[in-house]
């Protein structure tokens, strides 16, 4: 399937509108169009040079062809720059072919500015691409023996491609700082401020193939609310949603860069720890329990005993790269945890201790309070 101009977390990206091959095909386009026009202006006016022309316009048809057959070259390859020096070059080129009437391909010089802001993100680069496309039109004008026209047009052309081309860098730029932070909000809880379930699983994509080719350590922790449906009817939401929202400044407080705060839903938190062990996901639970423990006023309800419970999992090589598998695990050693409905956490190898029978009555009742917590 064709690239997205649209990245993976679903943002306008200049990196991934490079791999498009429908908007590489543009570029393909371009030249056998241009191609096909100096062909048919050979043919159709003797006056001009047959013998430039047709020649020309056999270099731009090769142009056209090379880059249908190959793939969208990547944002920093060399591939990259000089598909985007073809442009002023073939201009170039173009002047050379239809003097002293140099006029004629001018125009084409326009296509360099946004095609090099759309393909370059470095400013340094896309300074030095629009210098060198300045030096290469210019050359021909001072070089050939081309009538005034040709100089007056070029005079006029050259600022006007530098106005596009700083037009074109700002509209992209701005647009994907836009796109980016509407992406960044819709991968955040609108109620806590921490992360979603969609950052839970992109992060978990992204990071699980890396953990499974260098097998590297990473673990996961989930918790949960004992006592949160009860809140919720007998108080009221607006408890709830206060308490869901000092639970979530504790985990966002505590867990800092180690690792990334999810909300699942309800009254379900996840955190993933990359580079973490098992042993190590422990020990954050335990620190997550003793600041709850310590801060009994932001985890508790009011006169309704709130208990928190926590499983960790740990990445191995049966997990592979599928994340729904290592959030089941974290999520069966929270049901241990949760057992007795007390303050505690459990490890993922503790998990087998607990029956089908329990286990399964167990996920109802979660399942339970989950609904009564989200109405």
């Amino acid at each position: 399937m064709p690239s997205s101009p649209i990245d993976p977390r679903g943002s306008i990206s200049r990196r991934e509108y490079t791999k498009s091959r429908p908007v590489w095909l543009t570029f393909a386009l371009m030249f056998g169009v241009i191609a096909i026009s100096v062909a048919g202006i050979a043919i159709l006016f003797p006056s001009y040079s047959a013998a430039r022309l047709l020649p020309f316009a056999a270099a731009l048809g090769a142009v056209a062809v090379v880059a249908a057959v190959m793939e969208p070259p990547a944002i920093d390859s060399w591939k990259n720059h000089a598909a985007l020096l073809c442009v002023p070059v073939f201009t170039a080129l173009g002047m050379v072919a239809f003097q002293p009437h140099s006029v004629v391909p001018v125009a084409a010089a326009m296509f360099a500015a946004p095609f090099t802001a759309g393909r370059l993100i470095d400013r340094r680069q896309l300074l030095a691409h629009y210098v060198a496309t300045t030096l290469i039109l210019l050359a021909p004008t001072l070089l050939l023996d081309v009538d005034t026209t040709t100089r007056l047009a070029m005079l006029t052309m050259m600022p006007a491609v530098w106005v596009l081309a700083a037009g074109a860098v700002v509209v992209l730029e701005a647009a994907e700082r836009q796109s980016e932070e509407l992406s960044r909000i819709g991968r955040r809880d609108p109620l806590t401020g921490i992360g979603n379930r969609r950052l839970l699983w992109e992060t978990l994509e992204s990071e699980l193939p890396m953990h499974r080719d260098g097998g590297t350590e990473l673990s996961v922790v989930t918790m949960d609310l004992n006592g949160f449906k009860r809140l919720n009817d007998t108080v009221g939401h607006d408890a709830g949603d206060q308490l869901l929202g000092r639970v979530a400044s504790i985990l966002d407080r505590e867990i800092g860069r180690q690792g990334t705060v999810v909300r699942q839903g309800g009254d379900e938190f996840c955190i993933v720890l990359p580079t973490s062990s098992l042993h190590e996901g422990a020990m954050i639970a335990q620190r997550v329990l003793q600041v709850c423990r310590d801060d009994a006023e932001a985890c508790a309800g009011v006169d309704i005993p709130i208990a928190v419970s926590i499983g960790v999992a740990e990445w191995t090589c049966e997990i592979g790269a599928f994340p729904d598998r290592l959030v089941a695990q974290a999520d069966r050693a929270l049901y241990v945890a949760k057992k007795d409905g007390k303050n505690g956490y459990a490890l993922h190898h503790d998990a087998p201790s607990v029956t089908p029978g329990f286990e399964a009555a167990l996920e109802a009742a979660l399942l339970a309070d989950h609904r009564g917590a989200a109405d």
